[in-house]
């Protein structure tokens, strides 16, 4: 199967206000319009020339939700009312907003670009607006989910800002001001890596002619350089046990890895390395977890979870469970075991062929695709080097890695019913 999802031949142009414009002409129904800026939650501390600034944790994602508060209307209701789709996302990396609309879209676009330039922050409505994320931070910290993700990572990292809930906390959004608010706007919403991705069945040259007339606030671009985040190698915390609301006990299995590297194509290929031990030692297709299942030491599969920025990459990996120690000490006893029977090339060549098809497939959902192209394009990759990287990984590859793996990197969280 040949996929045309790597063949999106971007025609690209640099707006006067800084913004790089990437034009994707494509056969699809809708129009799909994704602007990216270059900052996301984990990213706490820039610096500008020689002065260095702190982000609080939370203030992304307020400015997020402030930014369609324009001073004469409701942005997402003018959006509405023009048949598009608005929507927003802050991610550890980036804040993305998208339109999806089939008329009228250039319009839209301009309507976006110009929204992403003018800032009100209107106290009153800063305060009003926080009231309405300490509930998603509410409706969150009652997931059993969310504090399970919370205990480990709390458990892993000592001072590495991904231990931070997107949203912040209640006591840290209450100090984000209108002062914080502009400071991130002012350095990162005018910064000459932001990006705006259009997609779909659009006239390039009336999309050419429009942006490069365009009368932009913005007549000055900033390059914030963000600051790396370090974080000692060794697990903060080994093991914890936590009294939830559960009515059947949680185990959940840690690892902590610095790669020492900065190197964007190099994380990225040692995610999809990580991905794929889990896979092949934990796996629902594995025999280790047959094992588990004939012993009733789980009751369904592992849950999987990879997060890597910087150089720091987390993998976690949990199960309900009758006993959490019985559980802890078969996975510690089958990661020792270095014959293992999945654990073997042909077994890899068969889920790397399968993840392909998988990473492939996903591509064909278009709003998917032009969320992943533009943050690997953030990052420095394309599509076709990101599948690239993928075929070339080679099953000394996971040797490697495993053989390095040790008990300084792993924690282990036990939630018991209260």
């Amino acid at each position: 199967m040949k996929s045309n999802a790597f063949d999106l031949n971007p025609v690209f142009i640099k707006m006067k206000n800084g913004l790089n414009v990437h034009l994707i002409k494509s056969e699809s129904l809708q129009t799909y319009v994704q602007y990216d800026i270059p900052v996301g939650s984990f990213n706490t501390k820039y610096k500008i020339g020689k002065n260095i600034y702190e982000i609080k944790p939370g203030t992304h994602h307020l400015l997020e939700h402030m930014i369609f508060m324009m001073e004469d209307k409701d942005a997402f209701e003018y959006f509405h009312k023009m048949g598009v789709v608005a929507n927003a996302m802050t991610t550890y990396r980036q804040t993305s907003y998208s339109l999806i609309g089939h008329k009228d879209m250039i319009d839209a676009t301009l309507y976006l670009i110009k929204m992403l330039e003018s800032p009100y922050f209107d106290p009153h409505k800063v305060e009003m607006e926080k009231q309405i994320i300490y509930e998603e931070i509410q409706m969150y910290d009652d997931e059993i989910e969310t504090q399970l993700f919370q205990k480990m990572y709390h458990q892993l990292i000592h001072t590495h800002p991904l231990k931070n809930e997107i949203t912040g906390t209640k006591k840290e959004l209450s100090d984000i001001d209108s002062d914080d608010l502009f400071t991130l706007f002012n350095h990162f919403y005018c910064s000459n890596n932001r990006q705006i991705i259009i997609y779909g069945p659009i006239d390039i040259k009336a999309y050419i002619d429009v942006l490069e007339n365009y009368e932009s606030k913005i007549t000055k671009t900033i390059n914030p350089i963000i600051i790396s985040n370090k974080e000692i190698k060794t697990v903060k915390i080994k093991e914890g046990r936590y009294n939830l609301d559960v009515t059947t006990p949680i185990f959940a299995f840690g690892l902590k890895i610095i790669l020492d590297t900065q190197d964007e194509k190099i994380i990225y290929k040692y995610e999809i390395i990580m991905l794929f031990i889990g896979r092949l030692l934990f796996g629902n297709q594995s025999n280790f977890h047959q094992y588990l299942l004939d012993n009733h030491q789980i009751i369904d599969g592992f849950n999987f979870h990879i997060t890597i920025e910087d150089d720091l990459l987390v993998f976690m990996m949990d199960s309900e469970t009758y006993d959490t120690d019985e559980l802890k000490n078969s996975i510690l006893v089958h990661l020792k075991n270095k014959d293992i029977a999945d654990f073997n090339e042909e077994t890899f060549k068969l889920l790397k062929k399968a993840y392909l098809g998988h990473f492939i497939m996903a591509l064909d959902d278009i709003e998917n695709r032009i969320y992943i192209y533009g943050k690997y394009n953030l990052l420095g990759l394309s599509l076709k080097e990101a599948l690239e990287i993928i075929k070339e990984i080679h099953f000394g590859d996971l040797l490697a890695l495993y053989d390095s793996l040790n008990e300084s990197m792993m924690s282990f969280v036990h939630v018991l019913p209260k």
